[in-house]
């Protein structure tokens, strides 16, 4: 049997001796088909310890850690104990009888997911433009835990009114009471059944009970420390109450993240593609490195986008390719062997921090590396003369407009 310390060890690389470098994350294993696969009306579902709910997700436990930031002692108390009260909240429930998430795990899953990329989306958000720059600073670490939490619990509401659970005694869990796995030990349940609802009342304000599950009294007095609108706007972003400007921006964080899982769901979490003749031309066409391709500035040229980017450096990047079709002083993109140098500088021209544009970017999967520098994701290239510090995007996220722009699934 897995336990949840050693299973923190091998996502964290800790020691008896204390923290060290992270080891890389162990290969999510998959579960098998007449596990995942739901309905399970007939064989239900098995009351395996929490460790073993966590495990198959292991390496989105490694990218949230490289998304928040924060050494490993750090990440386990402030991450890695919030999504062990949730697995153990959810543990093995689907999020849907039929559709999306829909195995064994899903709805862990799921949260997991939004919660991962609405931590990204958060990073140098403004999320209090209107605060004086010193308590905007105090502000940031407490907006990104919240949208953290928020997005961890944004689904969470489907336990407590989609569907009912009984064990194979025909006990029912009362989920108001106890989270599912506690509920599962001390009745000493071997399997438990799902009985969906029939057009059930989607009523989202559900998830903050669960979050009382989930993060503890300590997590949220951290966030209402120094200011008095983390919490309430955490608390309406997860109830879908609209409201004061903050609660607008967090809410549309979760919406924005929400969104991204279930595209990468529904197209089974493959990169948008586009057709090998809608590419920038290939680096064995070019002679010169700094020299464009007339041919595809001559075409008009679009962001071919995957759903996962951040949605500002996303409308940053929008405009600055669609520069390539007009004459720009100071140049801020250009057609090279390799894909489209975007200068760092132009990130700025369009309010974006070049810090926050190279990792999201990273993230998206978008970069071509420096060849010269195989750990970098920035490179300097000569434009115009001058030397410049940007990134280079690979060719297949630029594409050129025209006939089969429907087909591509160009991001809106």
């Amino acid at each position: 049997m897995v336990s949840l310390a050693s299973l923190l060890a091998q996502w964290l690389g800790l020691s008896a001796a204390g923290p060290s470098a992270r080891a890389p994350a162990p290969p999510a294993p998959e579960l098998p088909p007449a596990v995942r696969e739901y309905p399970l009306a007939a064989r239900g579902l098995s009351a395996i310890p929490v460790a073993e709910v966590i495990a198959p997700h292991a390496s989105w436990l490694a990218r949230l850690q490289d998304a928040y930031g924060a050494e490993d002692s750090v990440f386990a108390r402030d991450i890695g104990s919030v999504v062990e009260r949730y697995a153990q909240f959810v543990h093995l429930l689907p999020a849907t009888p039929d559709s999306h998430f829909r195995h064994a795990g899903g709805l862990f899953r799921m949260g997991l997911e939004i919660g991962f990329y609405a931590l990204q989306a958060s990073d140098g958000a403004l999320l209090s433009g209107r605060a004086p720059l010193a308590a905007r600073a105090n502000l940031e670490a407490r907006w990104r835990y919240a949208a953290f939490l928020a997005g961890l619990c944004s689904e969470v509401h489907r336990a407590l009114s989609h569907l009912t659970v009984r064990n194979e005694h025909g006990v029912e869990w009362p989920a108001y009471q106890q989270p599912l796995a506690r509920w599962l030990e001390q009745s000493q349940s071997r399997r438990y059944y799902l009985r969906w609802m029939q057009a059930p009342v989607t009523t989202r304000a559900l998830s903050v009970l669960a979050l009382t599950r989930v993060a503890t009294p300590a997590m949220m007095q951290y966030l209402a420390e120094g200011n008095s609108v983390v919490v309430p706007c955490c608390i309406a972003a997860l109830s879908a109450v609209s409201g004061q400007h903050e609660t607008n921006a967090l809410a549309a964080i979760i919406q924005h993240a929400a969104a991204v899982v279930l595209e990468q769901e529904r197209r089974g979490d493959t990169p948008v593609e586009c057709s090998a003749d809608a590419m920038v031309t290939p680096a064995n066409e070019i002679q010169t490195a700094t020299a464009p391709s007339a041919a595809c500035v001559a075409s008009p040229m679009a962001l071919v986008a995957p759903p996962r980017l951040h949605p500002a450096v996303r409308a940053a990047l929008r405009q600055i390719i669609d520069s390539l079709q007009t004459a720009s002083s100071p140049e801020r993109a250009r057609v090279m062997s390799d894909g489209v140098f975007v200068p760092l500088q132009a990130f700025v021209q369009h309010r974006v921090d070049p810090v926050l544009a190279v990792r999201a970017l990273g993230d998206a999967g978008m970069l071509v590396g420096d060849p010269g520098a195989s750990q970098s994701r920035t490179c300097l290239r000569e434009v115009g003369h001058e030397s410049l510090l940007g990134v280079v995007l690979a060719p297949q996220w630029v594409g050129r407009t025209g006939a089969n722009d429907a087909g591509r699934g160009v991001a809106p």
